[in-house]
């Protein structure tokens, strides 16, 4: 299965599910299907960006803060840069820029032996710039983009906007397929369409933490300062010009009735500070909330009306277990009935784990929060 294969660990601009809005009018047509894009394509079907900036200083002086940049956010973003002209007038250089990571193990009879983390995708592009007494002149070109392999008829790389619509136009036949002969009311069916759900979005969210981190890449770059008297260099990196990224609705405090755990409430389901096996449990268990549709699972804790972790310990006798908090962790509910599980470090150990301790923990406890029924979990989170 595709999204257990590819355990996630999503760094640094994984927050952008806004950024689809920035879509280009222009569509792609592969398969018979047309999709917006990304990045902008020029009549030749090229991705090419380029603009000329004025800058108050002489063409040496714009080289040596433009070559700054550059070796900056080499540091910064673990860019590998490769210098094919470096010259006074001009610098050209293939620029491959990983995004996001993905965690990976090998395992014998459920431990990982060996395990790491690996880039989820990268993006290759030729930077050249020109220089000139107070300008010079940008041109980002030859694009392209490697994947890692997955199911279905996706390729691992090419063009970076044919390739993730290729790869998306797999996936999407994968789920289709699946959906066409299965019974989707069979909770099975449920889990698996989520599974191939789950690998179009995050090939989705690679294609779009792509074009951020071109954006930002470029953003710096038009905003490049030169030295001052301290030898200080300013940049301006964070800029989210041309990026329109939602922002986190306020808590809808309107639908507590009398409980923070009640029906159509938000859930957040904490990752953070995590092993890689217990956040394979929380996969599993947004995976099951998401399917049932008792809660809603929201991306921050300041969204929710309450949280949940999921947690496996490996001193003395694996064990794994579920705890519910409120957001300021004033309350922690540890104790619940059913809340012990045996696991290990294995990623599919904790997503079965999980699934289990979902069933037996979670499950009964919307039976009890319908019918308005009291007890220690429930009477824990009464609204005052």
């Amino acid at each position: 299965m595709v999204k257990r294969l590819l355990f996630v660990l999503i760094i640094g601009l994984a927050s952008i599910s806004g950024i689809a809005q920035n879509y280009n009018a222009t569509a792609f047509n592969i398969n018979g299907e047309k999709r917006p894009l990304l990045f902008k394509e020029n009549a030749k079907g090229e991705i090419v960006y380029s603009e000329i900036i004025n800058l108050n200083a002489d063409a040496a002086q714009i080289r040596q803060s433009v070559k700054d940049y550059i070796n900056d956010q080499k540091g910064q973003h673990n860019l590998d840069v490769t210098y094919e002209v470096d010259n006074s007038q001009k610098l050209v250089a293939k620029i491959v820029y990983p995004i996001n990571k993905t965690y990976w193990a090998v395992e014998i009879w459920g431990s990982p032996v060996v395990s790491g983390l690996r880039d989820a995708s990268r993006i290759t592009f030729k930077c050249t710039v020109e220089f000139l007494n107070n300008k010079f002149r940008y041109t980002f070109s030859d694009f392209w983009t490697d994947n890692q392999r997955i199911s279905g008829e996706a390729k691992d790389n090419g063009p970076t906007n044919v390739i993730h619509q290729q790869r998306l136009n797999s996936l999407q036949k994968v789920y289709d397929d699946y959906a066409s002969s299965h019974n989707a009311e069979k909770r099975s069916v449920k889990e698996k369409l989520y599974d191939y759900q789950a690998a179009i979005d995050f090939e989705k969210n690679q294609y779009a933490c792509e074009y951020a981190s071109i954006m930002d890449f470029i953003n710096g770059l038009k905003k490049v300062k030169i030295f001052d008297a301290n030898g200080d260099f300013e940049q301006n990196a964070d800029s989210t010009e041309d990026m329109d990224l939602k922002k986190p609705k306020a808590l809808d405090l309107s639908n507590y009735h009398g409980n923070l755990l009640a029906k159509g409430n938000c859930v957040y389901v904490n990752d953070e500070g995590l092993e890689p096996y217990e956040q394979a449990g929380v996969q599993e268990l947004v995976k099951q909330i998401t399917i049932d549709g008792f809660w809603k699972v929201v991306p921050l804790r300041s969204m929710a009306h309450f949280v949940l972790e999921y947690h496996m310990s490996t001193e003395g006798r694996d064990h794994a277990w579920l705890e519910l908090h409120s957001v300021d962790n004033s309350i922690i509910c540890k104790d619940m009935p059913g809340n012990h599980e045996g696991s290990s470090e294995s990623l599919e150990d904790n997503h079965e784990s999980a699934r289990s301790l979902y069933f037996s923990v979670i499950n009964p406890l919307y039976d009890k929060i319908e019918k308005n029924k009291g007890g220690k979990v429930l009477s824990m989170f009464e609204c005052k």
